[in-house]
């Protein structure tokens, strides 16, 4: 049998039945920005898993105001709302890890000797992994990297997660 056959029956044939998923999390981001403090970041996801090896995800993420030491000091702040697909690979019955990769529709805030204000639409792309303490509840720590034009990010984030 051919390797796209044997994913194909896989996905098929897994024996999970669909479900929908929410989570919240906090982390930290690091703008690539020389010398920009590292601000707290939040996350807020709605999620649907047909199977045990594919997801899809609507969410919000808020990447935290970084700051440097400047006098005026500068700020870069963004946020926006993303879509993304997951890959799953369960290793455990209560433990996955996965690669996530999507887009974020982005607003950026940039403050010093001015005020400037931009927005976009950039791909992002991730890992992580979930741990399941019960059927329904568990943990997921996962790294995104982002990008805003010409500021890249990166995010890591520890989220709670609720099947509903």
């Amino acid at each position: 049998m051919k390797p796209h056959h044997l994913l194909a029956a896989a996905l098929v044939t897994t024996p999970v039945h669909a479900e929908v998923y929410g989570s919240f999390g906090i982390g930290v981001t690091d703008y690539d920005l020389g010398g920009m403090d590292r601000p707290i970041s939040g996350t807020v996801d709605l999620g649907w898993r047909p199977n045990d090896f594919l997801s899809a995800e609507l969410g919000y993420l808020y990447l935290g105001k970084g700051e440097d030491n400047a006098t005026p000091s500068n700020t870069f702040a963004s946020s926006g709302p993303i879509i993304a697909g997951t890959a799953i690979l369960p290793i455990m019955e209560r433990w996955d890890v996965f690669v996530k990769a999507g887009l974020l529709f982005w607003e950026a805030e940039t403050t010093g000797t001015s005020r400037q204000e931009a927005n976009g639409t950039d791909p992002f792309y991730g890992i992580g992994s979930t741990f399941r303490f019960t059927e329904h509840t568990g943990i997921s720590l996962q790294y995104q990297a982002l990008e805003f034009d010409r500021v890249d990010a990166t995010a890591v984030t520890l989220s709670v997660r609720r099947t509903l």
